[in-house]
């Protein structure tokens, strides 16, 4: 019996899964996505389950399926893959991530109020310190998808030691690679939480050994195998501060970008 048929069960290590049916793509995917109830282990905790009546869960699968509809999203494949890809350094490479690039500069989500919205690896500064996620911050979210996925671990808290210094240890990695940014004092932000978190960071990226690695950025990228078209495009988008940073239209309209654009033309 195939493992994605009716009523297989898919076994994980903290729950399993009880294939339902396969709904087939539609226009915003060519995939098949299938329906099915989450099956707990004996004493696991949380399991997936998004409750009916939690508002923001609701909210946030309505952004997701607003976000597929979007029609650089629905239009570019690379977005469907159901797998992960280990970056390699050769034209093919370059060639995705100019896609995956635009794709992502020509469909920015809408912005909101809401704080905390990305992901730590792709969390804009502004962002961890109790910011809106603005257009601003979507073009470092974009910039950060990239450098992620050829430098993994340089951003984020895949490494932390402990859950509840997840934020602080993003935030110390970012200073690290751009030691201009300014943490706040703990007296400069609102709520304990934060002010915990920015207290934390400072200290973190100033006396934590395991992140004394991480360089200055343009010294991290000449670590990392990439065309210098990539370099030139990533540093213009990872730009800390959110009033200097470039808006997506202008990084599409950029010499780097044009630049990144013509090698992964000749690579194609």
């Amino acid at each position: 019996m195939s493992s994605l048929a009716p009523r297989h069960v898919l076994q994980g290590t903290r729950w399993d899964y009880r294939i339902l049916e396969g709904v087939k793509g539609d226009r915003t995917h060519a995939s098949t996505i299938f329906k099915a109830p989450v099956l707990p282990h004996q004493n696991t905790k949380n399991p997936p389950i998004a409750s009916p009546d939690d508002e923001i869960a609701k909210e946030n699968l309505d952004c997701e399926c607003r976000t597929y509809g979007l029609p650089g999203v629905s239009s570019a494949t690379c977005f469907r893959q159901l797998y992960d890809v280990k970056c390699q350094p050769n034209a093919d490479t370059s060639v995705l991530i100019y896609e995956v690039l635009g794709a992502a500069l020509t469909s920015f989500f809408p912005s909101g109020d809401r704080i905390n919205a990305q992901p730590l690896a792709m969390r804009a500064p502004e962002v961890f310190l109790g910011q809106a996620c603005t257009g601003p911050s979507q073009v470092w979210a974009v910039g950060a998808m990239a450098l992620c996925w050829i430098v993994p671990g340089v951003l984020g808290a895949p490494d932390s030691p402990h859950p509840l210094i997840n934020e602080a240890w993003s935030m110390a990695k970012i200073k690290r690679l751009f030691p201009d940014w300014n943490i706040p004092a703990p007296g400069e932000v609102k709520g304990y939480s934060l002010q915990d978190a920015v207290e934390s960071a400072r200290y973190f990226s100033e006396e934590i050994e395991e992140l004394q690695a991480i360089l200055p950025f343009d010294e991290e990228m000449l670590k990392a195998e990439m065309p210098q078209q990539l370099r030139d495009l990533l540093r213009l988008m990872l730009v800390p501060s959110p009033n200097q940073r470039p808006t997506a239209s202008y990084v599409l309209d950029s010499a780097e970008y044009l630049a990144f654009e013509k090698l992964s033309s000749q690579a194609d």
